[in-house]
Formats: structure tokens, sequence, C-alpha cells
């Protein structure tokens, strides 16, 4: 919380020295007093006892002092950004987006060093689900140089745009012009979407393969996307395997942690999945990691902890993730109004399967069971296997009226990958249609 505290401070202090960098003219772009102003909040004393924290503050002083010798800066400034983009992963902060989207603004004053700034800009935007500007600042990027991570911008921004075939058009201009891990992340993921669980596979594994032990963040993601994918199939040792090969890379992994509890959860390890669900809470307290563990320790009994952990999910959850926490609202069947507005404001930046789904389970929990059936629909239509959007789609349809045959398919695909869900939904399932 003091984090967070400090750093709506560095936001506000930021905004009193705002102004259009793109509108700055080259001829001012040089001066070190611009720069500096433009640097203003990344160079604000950073706090914080690990390596990452010593590394920014390292760059924040060789910063000051070659702005003060040369006026220029260009190459720390875009490491710097990069840092804070790090520190605001780990500290699931926006605000240290925000710092690092002050650097690109800053690196924009520059002609030569505008692209950098523009990939930094559009990266903050979309981490903080700003999609429809960094979708405008990935297609300038695009027509300004398309280096391998400007499409992987653009490939970002248009699956949660919910433009799945673009995005995979992007990705693969990624993947052409960079075989990595991260265009092999991304492919991987499109694919997935897209129904294409065999490639998505295959491309996780070749991310894998391609990735190293010397950057561990990103090579656990990938061992995560495989565990993911494994889990999904029900196999469950793999998976596993994955999972906690994942967090011996990268032990601040929550997503690795969210799939190991879920195989306990299916294995009957209640106290284990628990003790990885705390973890995940405490390495990222946002809606998705506090829902499966109120759901777990209500499953295990324990009705007081459950209660204790959505408190304090409802109290931060519109804010730290509104698409999960509306969703954890309708799923109980609580705040209906609450849940749809905040749904209506994440479609107007993102447009995904997800979100039509969510969508769609809201507008039919609130009776608008003809509109729901339609959205519900679009989604089917993606091919996307998520075992969320089948349910949905079950209830949906069945709210609907719809063809008892068509109910019944999605039933029977939805009970297929049942134990994908946390045990609330696998709870509505059950009281929904039954057991078998």
């Amino acid at each position: 919380m003091q984090t967070r505290n400090r750093i709506a401070l560095l936001t506000c202090t930021l905004s009193l020295v705002a102004c259009d960098f793109d509108a700055v003219g080259a001829a001012n772009s040089s001066k070190p007093s611009r720069l500096r102003e433009a640097l203003s909040l990344a160079l604000i004393e950073h706090r914080g006892e690990s390596a990452l924290d010593a590394d920014i503050r390292d760059l924040q002083t060789r910063i000051e002092s070659d702005i003060a010798s040369s006026g220029r800066a260009d190459v720390l400034v875009e490491k710097l950004a990069w840092r804070f983009v790090a520190k605001a992963r780990e500290a699931h902060d926006d605000g240290f987006y925000r710092i690092a989207r002050a650097c690109g603004n800053a690196l924009c004053l520059a002609g030569e060093s505008r692209p950098a700034g523009l990939l930094i800009r559009g990266h903050a935007a979309q981490s903080m689900h700003e999609f429809v500007d960094a979708e405008r600042i990935a297609r300038e990027l695009i027509g300004m140089r398309g280096n391998p991570f400007d499409w992987g911008l653009l490939g970002d921004v248009l699956v949660d745009r919910g433009a799945v075939v673009e995005a995979s058009e992007a990705y693969q201009r990624m993947l052409d012009l960079r075989p990595c891990l991260q265009s092999y992340v991304r492919a991987g993921h499109v694919r997935w979407l897209a129904g294409d669980i065999d490639g998505a596979l295959v491309l996780f594994e070749n991310a894998v393969a391609a990735g190293s032990r010397r950057a561990p963040e990103a090579l656990a993601w990938a061992l995560t996307g495989l565990a993911r994918l494994a889990f999904h199939r029900h196999d469950l040792e793999r998976a596993r395997k994955c999972a906690s090969e994942a967090l011996s890379t990268f032990e601040a992994s929550p997503g690795a942690l969210l799939v190991r509890a879920a195989i306990a959860n299916e294995l009957g390890r209640t106290r284990d999945a628990i003790a990885d669900l705390e973890r995940a809470v405490e390495y990222a307290p946002l809606p998705e990691y506090r829902w499966a563990l109120a759901d777990t320790l209500r499953a295990s009994g324990d009705e007081s902890g459950a209660r204790s952990v959505e408190s304090s999910l409802e109290s931060s959850g519109s804010r730290d993730d509104p698409r999960t926490f509306a969703l954890y609202l309708t799923t109980r069947d609580r705040r209906l109004d609450d849940a749809h507005g905040l749904l209506e404001r994440e479609l107007e930046q993102r447009c995904d399967a997800m979100t039509k789904s969510a969508m769609a389970f809201a507008l039919s929990r609130r009776g608008n069971h003809a509109e729901a059936w339609t959205l519900s629909q679009e989604v089917l239509a993606t091919g996307n296997p998520d075992a969320r959007l089948l349910l949905h789609a079950a209830l949906v349809a069945r709210a609907a009226n719809a063809s008892p045959d068509g109910v019944q398919d999605l039933v029977t695909r939805a009970r297929a990958v049942q134990h994908v869900l946390f045990p609330s939904e696998r709870t509505l399932l059950r009281k929904s249609f039954g057991d078998s």
C-alpha cells in the first residue's frame, strides 16, 4: 500500500509538469532543461532493496550526470524505462508503467530516439489496458520501422482488441524477423485462441527450447504457458512438471503457482493448493488469484478465511482487474449492475472473446437473454477452447431457450474441461446441469 501511495503521488507530480511531447519541436529537443523536465518523474529518488531497485538508482545517477555533461542520455533513458517496466511487473503496480512512459516521452523529444520512445509508450499503454492508444502507437511504429518487437506490440494489442486473425499475421511477421522465445510464445497463444491446441503446444515447446535461465522470468513465462496447455488436456504430470520448473526458474511466478494449485485441487491435495495460492496472492494480489484462493479455502471448510480473502478482493478488485472482478461478481450472482458497468467500460477498450463472454454472462444474469445469446454465439464462432467460455455459453444458451441439442453439446464440452475451472465455477456447472 505504501508503494501505491508513493506512486500515486509521483504521478500527480508528473501531471503538474506534463506537456504534449509529440508536439515539441526538434529545435528544443536537445536542451538539457527540456529533457530534465521530461524525466522529472523518472529521476525522483527510487527506493527499494532488490538488485533491480539498485540498478534503477544507478541508472538515475548516470542519467543525471550525462544530462549535465552533454545534454543527452538516450541509451541510458531507454534502459531505465525497461527497468521500470520490469519493476511494474514485479510489483504489479501500474504506477511504474507511468514512470516508464515518462521515459518514453523523453526519448520522443529527439527524432532518432523516437521509435524507442514509442515502443516504451505503446508497451506501457497496452499493459495499463489503454488498448486504443496502444494500437495507434503500434501502427505508427510499424509504419516508421517495423522491427520484430513493433510487430509483437501490434499483435498483443490486436489480441486484446479481438482481432485474432490480424494478430496472428502480426505475430507471424515477428516470428519471421526474429524466431525467439517471445515470438514463439505469442504465436502459440494466438493458436490457442483459435482452438489449435496441437499447434499451440509445438510453439510453446519451441519457446521453452529457445529460452535461457539467463532470462529467468521469460523462460518461466513460457513454461507456465506450456503447463496451462498440458493441464487443459488433463496431462497432470506434464503440467505439474512444467509449472514446477517455471517456479524453480523464477520463483515469483504467480501463474505457475495457479496452475500447480489447480493440479493439487484436482488430486485432492487441498492444503498444497492453498499454500501455492497464498504465495501467488503474495506475489500478485490480483482478483484471479484471490478468487482461486477464496474458492479453495471454502472448499476446505475454512469459511472465515474465504470471507476474509473475498473482502480484500472486493475492496480493490474493480481497480486491479475490472474484467475478472466483474466475472467473479457475475459467477456469484451478486452486484450485477456493477459487473455490467465494469464490462461496458472494458468493452470500450478490449473486444476479445473473454470480455465478450463475460458480458454475455452478465447480460444473461440480468435477464437480457436474447442479447446475451447473440453475443455468446460470436464468442463461440472464434473457436476459443477456454473452459470458462464454454461454461458461460452453456448457461446463456439454456436461459435463452436455445436448441436443447445445442445446449447439451455445450454442457458436454464444458464438462470435458471442467478441471480447469475454479471450484465455484465447477459448482455452478454441477448445480445448473447435474453431474452427468
